[in-house]
């Protein structure tokens, strides 16, 4: 009798704990139930709702929208999730000489957005009877272009070593590599950079440059390069405000900055 009476207290204390694993499997049934409904809800939103529906695209004067959503190769309806946004940029920036920096990112629900950045080039490099667009880091961005082409200074140079688009070009001297990027951000910290035409690097060490298309210019040497152009554009102001010989007209003539201390300035 005893011996029920234990099995019977027994029994009724695991009814507690039996009642709280049923608990605990529905809770996990119904967590599993939720999830693989949540997951078949995302499947459905990014195959049928967060699709490609519209490709924006930035604005450039260089190329048609047309010709840059070609390159893209984007088809609507294809699901985002399908598309990888570093070959979609690698496919824009392969089509076009005057490109760099595309990256893509996604407007949801339905828009691919392309950014870019514009590489016209720094410089014009003629070698030959072939043309060349050179940015201001000697990388060559493409070849044929007219050396006609606004924006772009015409590099002279002797000793290039090659130049071969989608690399740096390279020249028998070192030292013109480093000199060139150097003169390149000289110009843009001066604010000069758009107003040069001309950079004669025929020899190095006797820099010259033609300025605003009215002024020929002797940097000299490499050094206080900032400082001597900033001075260059003092110059200049001084002679346009000149009543005098703005009377007479467009001011022109040489200038000599060799010292840097003093600019000379050579009417023609």
């Amino acid at each position: 009798m005893e011996k029920m009476e234990d099995e019977l207290r027994k029994e009724m204390e695991n009814v507690p704990k039996l009642r709280k694993r049923k608990r605990l499997f529905r809770l996990i049934f119904f967590a599993a139930l939720i999830l693989v409904f949540a997951g078949v809800i995302a499947v459905i939103l990014l195959k049928h709702f967060f699709v490609v529906k519209e490709v924006a695209i930035t604005d450039t004067a260089l190329y048609s929208y047309e010709e840059l959503a070609a390159a893209a190769a984007l088809e609507e309806g294809t699901p985002l999730i399908s598309l990888d946004k570093e070959e979609i940029a690698a496919r824009v920036e392969s089509s076009f000489d005057f490109i760099s920096d595309v990256t893509v990112s996604f407007d949801l629900p339905g828009t691919v957005v392309i950014d870019f950045k514009e590489a016209y080039g720094d410089f014009c490099v003629c070698i030959g009877s072939r043309t060349y667009a050179v940015k201001g880091d000697l990388t060559v961005l493409a070849d044929g272009v007219s050396p006609e082409d606004p924006g772009r200074i015409t590099l002279l140079s002797t000793g290039i070593a090659s130049c071969i688009v989608g690399e740096k070009m390279t020249f028998s001297d070192e030292g013109l590599q480093e000199m060139i990027p150097g003169i390149v951000s000289a110009m843009e910290e001066a604010g000069v950079r758009g107003d040069v035409q001309t950079l004669d690097l025929r020899d190095k060490f006797n820099i010259k440059m033609r300025y605003l298309g009215r002024f020929d210019v002797t940097i000299g040497e490499n050094t206080n390069l900032a400082y001597k152009l900033q001075m260059l554009k003092k110059v200049v102001s001084e002679l346009d405000s000149d009543p005098a010989r703005a009377a007479e007209g467009p001011v022109t003539g040489s200038i000599d900055l060799t010292d840097a201390n003093t600019a000379y300035y050579n009417p023609k």
